[in-house]
């Protein structure tokens, strides 16, 4: 416990702002917020909010409120990447360039494998850029704290699953509707929608690549911690 309050102290507040901007971004009530807290029952923070549940732009902004976490927390990394590490960062911003530009021609046959060749481009990019970056220590104790409580919980899923048929139902309205009578601003719609979820995937991208490194991590040390109960045995 004492290791998730000390990254606690840097992870949460990250985590619950995420979810405190996209209620404002939504319009949502904001009731009461704890960006940190040490307690007994395990909840390190929380933001507890409301919504009209009339207001369908309210109701979809629960998706995004949950999901906030993930693709904020690895604009974060991003950002203290491009300060703390800039060698680094121009080879990984090249690549989420090319992953744009991926999901901008849209899901087919080769996405998947595509996918995991950026994924190892980007690793590689960030295992090269170590001994060319004086401060990628203190990059990777920061994005450690951060990586290991971006993890959504059983509130933000439930949350946000409940708002996806909303969504889901809008975009296709949307489609339809442009689709039939604006050509020309339907092709616009879709070129801006695939953008954006194109630079959402990299960030959840990101925060995939280094809850790996995590897991990695984790199963390294557990490993060694074990070997002394091996010898004895």
């Amino acid at each position: 416990m004492g290791v998730c309050y000390a990254t606690g102290v840097i992870g949460t507040p990250i985590h619950e702002l995420s979810h405190l901007v996209m209620c404002i971004v939504f319009g949502h009530r904001i009731n009461e917020v704890s960006l940190f807290r040490i307690g007994n029952d395990g909840v390190l923070g929380y933001v507890n909010h409301s919504y009209n549940k009339k207001n369908i732009y309210q109701k979809v902004g629960n998706y995004f409120i949950g999901i906030a976490p993930i693709v904020l927390g690895g604009l974060v990394l991003l950002l203290l990447m491009n300060w703390l590490m800039p060698y680094t960062y121009g080879r990984f911003s090249a690549y989420i360039g090319a992953f744009v530009r991926m999901q901008q021609g849209g899901v087919g046959m080769d996405w998947f494998p595509d996918t995991l060749n950026i994924m190892r481009s980007m690793i590689s990019a960030f295992f090269n850029g170590l001994g060319k970056d004086s401060l990628w220590v203190v990059f990777f104790i920061l994005a450690f704290c951060i990586a290991l409580h971006v993890n959504l919980s059983g509130a933000d899923i439930k949350g946000s699953l409940g708002a996806l048929p909303w969504l889901i139902g809008i975009i296709l309205a949307v489609n339809l509707a442009l689709g039939l009578i604006f050509d020309g601003v339907y092709r616009s719609f879709v070129r801006v929608m695939c953008t954006a979820g194109g630079y959402i995937a990299a960030m959840l991208l990101i925060s995939l690549i280094f809850s790996l490194f995590l897991l990695v991590i984790a199963l390294a040390v557990k490993g060694v911690i074990a070997i002394p109960k091996m010898i004895k045995k």
